[in-house]
């Protein structure tokens, strides 16, 4: 009955959950499951993607932090290399400011007894330490910012342009550098924290530099920079660059300085302040004086080519304060023309020419009357109102003689030849015949030859060793024929001489004039040659009589004394003085013989040419000193301060020095022609194969100065090799100390 009873019990109950028994078969039901999927799926991956989107931003993000703060070191980095090339730049100017103060110390340094030696050359070790001393001390000055003049003369033509950055003048670049640097390009603030300048106990100059970046990330970096004393001319090798300097005057294996006697050495020309193998010629009006009066130091040698080659004044004054020589002539050329010398002449014609009218020669004065004057042939007055003066001894040492071949040998016949019509009414002629006697020579007036005549066929030699216009009518026909002379000669002798028609020759005068000349006299019934001694004789006994057969001393004015001789030693023929034709000194010197040998060989001694001859080429100027060293024909002109409008000389080569109130140092020796124009002073030496010509109305003064030494300009080593960098100059410069923040 239970039984029974359960299963009535069971079946209500199922029928009570019939309702969840269909929601679990619905359940069981599969349809519209895969777009719950799809939308399941697609909510996972956007959330994923704002994920990594969100996490890609954020890397980004560190990313241009990490660029600006690399941007930002770099930046100041960048900073510190600009302040390192400004350093290496005020390194460099340093060295250039030191370089220049040795120039302007040695260049202003008038007693050099501190560094040359006994004989006056320089000791290249004192110098070099002299130097250094100067250097280290202007280097120190300037990095100190010391006593540094922008203004100053030195700093002129020293500015310099950096590329990408305009120019400065050193105080300029100086301040640049010590003080606060914005460079709004790099977009970074240099700055100088500290400066502990040269010192006593302080050999380094060190700068403390900070570079900030200056934008949204700020970084500094800083670094020590200690700038060294360079060694001056330490490395000698020339394999090393030394180039972080330049000495101005040392060179790598140089001499430090061009030496007058370095470059001339043992030279014949070395004690000539002018020498030429041409001609020195002075012209248009030029004033010039060769040697200080009184020092001797002016000595002049010129060749010449032939006659009338030689030292010519056309017009103006030459002066010479020492010895004057030429293988040729010295005379005046032209009007106005003068030449004044105090000391020796050697030449082969001393003369005033026909042209040169209101001339002068003037050997010596009345204070010293020592000098001499050697001639080989003629001392010559022929222009109107002019004058020689000798305030010393002549010797006029060739006698004129024929050679082998019998031909007149007149060129070598030392004679007074007077040749202006005005002697005694506005032309004279003085020599004092004063000296110092020595042993091979004594002071006093040698004629050893006679004047001639410029005739055709030949030239006729007269009895005349002074001779005046004129006086070669006493030996025409007209006067002697059909005469006999009894002559007491003051040598005790007698002579006789007797004339016809047979004893004369013809002769003709620039083929116009006909003219019959004595050439021999009769003894025993035969002819005798007349010589210019016999000629002479004749000429002084014509002279005797009253009346006389002509006026003998044509045109001599009321002026007696117009030709005053004293102290004659010698004569080969009849001379005149103070209006007297006299024979009394006919070969009548003891010594005459070794004398004229004496004389001959001191002329030759300084007559004969020099040899300018040199392998060197130097071609330098600086400021107001020159050296020119060249064996080429090259023209070059030395033109000092000029007048307005005054032409130049036309010269290959022109050297200006407009300051006339500085004297040019130089050392000129070359083969070309050398021109002086304008108003100059000079010291030094001068010699040429070609000429020298003075020109232009100005003073000109050429001194010899054996000592004089000029700069080795070419020898300038060092920044010149390379201008666009400074990196040469960081041995100089030792960093320390690198830190960033």
């Amino acid at each position: 009955m239970k039984k029974e009873m359960s299963l009535l019990k069971l079946q209500p109950l199922r029928k009570k959950n019939s309702i969840f028994l269909k929601a679990t078969k619905n359940l069981n039901n599969q349809k519209g499951s895969t777009l719950v999927m799809v939308l399941i799926f697609a909510s996972i991956l956007s959330i994923l993607g704002v994920a990594l989107l969100s996490a890609s931003i954020t890397n980004m993000k560190l990313k241009l932090a990490d660029q600006k703060m690399k941007k930002s070191f770099y930046t100041a980095e960048a900073g510190i290399e600009e302040a390192h090339a400004r350093i290496e730049k005020q390194v460099k100017d340093a060295i250039d400011y030191a370089d220049k103060i040795i120039e302007k110390n040695l260049k202003d340094k008038n007693d050099y007894s501190d560094y040359t030696n006994d004989d006056g050359s320089v000791d290249q070790t004192k110098l070099k330490n002299k130097m250094k001393t100067w250097f280290k001390s202007a280097y120190i000055s300037f990095l100190n910012n010391e006593s540094i003049d922008p203004d100053n003369e030195i700093f002129k033509n020293f500015t310099k342009t950096d590329e990408g950055y305009e120019d400065y003048e050193y105080a300029e670049l100086r301040d640049k550098l010590q003080s606060n640097t914005n460079n709004y390009q790099l977009g970074n603030v240099i700055t100088i924290a500290k400066v502990v300048k040269f010192g006593e106990n302080q050999n380094t100059y060190d700068l403390y530099i900070e570079s900030n970046s200056n934008n949204d990330v700020n970084k500094k970096v800083s670094k020590k920079f200690s700038i060294k004393i360079p060694e001056y001319n330490e490395i000698s090798d020339e394999n090393i660059d030394q180039s972080y300097y330049r000495p101005y005057y040392i060179g790598r294996d140089t001499e430090y300085l061009y030496n007058l006697k370095d470059i001339v050495g043992d030279a014949t020309f070395k004690d000539n302040a002018v020498t030429s193998l041409g001609n020195i010629i002075v012209e248009d009006s030029a004033q010039v004086r060769i040697g200080k009066a009184g020092e001797s130091n002016g000595n002049v040698y010129a060749k010449g080519e032939a006659i009338n080659t030689g030292i010519i004044v056309k017009t103006g004054t030459l002066e010479v304060n020492g010895k004057i020589a030429s293988k040729n002539d010295i005379y005046t050329a032209g009007a106005n023309s003068h030449i004044k010398i105090n000391g020796d002449v050697y030449c082969s014609t001393f003369k005033i020419s026909e042209n040169a009218s209101n001339s002068s020669l003037l050997v010596g004065n009345g204070e010293n009357q020592n000098f001499r004057v050697f001639t080989k042939d003629d001392l010559e007055l022929n222009g109107k109102t002019s004058s020689i003066e000798i305030n010393g001894s002549y010797y006029g040492f060739s006698s004129g003689t024929e050679s082998a071949d019998k031909k007149t040998t007149h060129d070598e016949s030392s004679a007074i030849v007077i040749n202006t019509e005005d002697i005694g009414d506005g032309s004279r002629l003085k020599i004092t015949g004063t000296g110092i006697n020595t042993p091979d020579l004594k002071p006093g007036i040698i004629i050893g030859g006679t004047a001639y005549l410029e005739l055709s066929p030949k030239r006729y030699q007269t009895g005349e060793s002074v001779s005046i216009h004129g006086n070669y009518l006493g030996y025409t026909k007209n006067i002697l024929n059909k005469r006999t002379f009894d002559i007491d000669a003051a040598n005790g002798k007698k002579y006789e001489f007797t004339f016809d028609n047979s004893n004369f020759g013809s002769y003709d005068y620039n083929g116009k004039v006909h003219i019959d000349l004595v050439d021999s006299y009769m003894k025993n019934g035969a002819k005798e040659k007349l010589q210019a001694k016999d000629k002479g004789l004749i000429l002084s006994e014509l002279n005797k009589e009253s009346p006389k057969p002509f006026d003998i001393l044509t045109g001599w004015g009321d002026n007696k004394n117009a030709i005053e001789l004293s102290n004659i030693l010698y004569t080969t023929g009849a001379y005149i003085t103070k209006d007297e034709i006299k024979t009394d000194k006919l070969a009548f010197f003891d010594n005459y013989t070794s004398m004229i040998q004496y004389l001959k060989d001191e002329y030759s001694k300084n007559t004969n040419a020099p040899d300018i001859s040199n392998d060197k080429s130097i071609d330098k100027q600086n400021n107001n000193e020159i050296c020119y060293v060249d064996n080429s024909s090259t023209s070059i002109a030395l033109v000092g301060s000029v007048d307005e409008g005054q032409t130049t000389p036309a010269a290959s080569k022109t050297y200006r020095f407009p300051n006339s109130e500085k004297e040019v140092k130089g050392i000129i020796i070359t083969a070309g022609d050398v021109y002086i124009s304008g108003e100059i002073t000079f010291r030094g030496i001068i010699a040429t194969k070609g000429d020298v010509i003075f020109t232009g109305p100005k003073q000109k003064n050429i001194y010899l100065d054996s000592s004089v030494e000029i700069e080795k300009f070419e020898e300038s080593v060092g920044i010149y090799k390379d201008v666009n960098t400074y990196r040469k100059y960081s041995d100089l410069i030792e960093t320390s100390s690198w830190d960033h923040k």
